[in-house]
């Protein structure tokens, strides 16, 4: 008496597992999965790198330092200020401040998306309707050209400065 097996069993099994992970569904998710795992290895080496590296050079992390006396002046205060008080103040100082700017800006853009933006979409619209929806037309003109190299230089110019003396100080250490 034979007693007779079969692998009908084992390959759908087999055949279910591989169409298991040939939906796009469980690729996502383990791609996801195997990427958070990656980023979280990644900030993990980095902070522990970090911390051994100062505390190899002997210098001291974390907050200490807002009790000092800050030593400088800001010009444009909201608030009080003055050398002789603390890193905390100036860092209140220094977010007041940027919260005014940054208010100043949103306002001022939003007045100037108002005043003239009916308007420069208008020209936008015409240009692009001349040009039958080729972008290339801004770059036509002798105008548009000058208009080009001046933002182009007044960018160099505003960059060379920065570069040369980034430069000078790795050079300089």
């Amino acid at each position: 008496m034979a007693v007779v097996t079969s692998d009908r069993g084992r390959r759908r099994a087999s055949a279910t597992q591989a169409s298991f992970l040939y939906r796009p569904e469980v690729r996502q998710a383990i791609y996801q999965a195997v990427l958070v795992v990656l980023l979280v290895a990644l900030f993990y080496m980095l902070v522990h790198n970090t911390a051994a590296n100062l505390r190899k050079q002997n210098i001291a992390s974390g907050f200490d330092f807002i009790d000092r006396t800050a030593g400088f002046d800001v010009s444009q205060t909201l608030i009080a200020f003055n050398s002789s008080m603390t890193y905390g103040r100036a860092f209140l100082v220094g977010l007041l401040n940027t919260l005014v700017v940054a208010a100043l800006g949103i306002v001022a853009a939003t007045i100037l998306g108002f005043v003239i933006g009916k308007m420069m979409e208008e020209y936008l619209r015409r240009a692009m309707l001349l040009s039958r929806g080729d972008p290339l037309i801004f770059f036509q003109r002798p105008i548009s050209a000058i208009l080009l190299i001046v933002a182009i230089g007044a960018l160099v110019i505003v960059l060379i400065p920065t570069v040369s003396k980034t430069r000078e100080e790795a050079f300089h250490e």
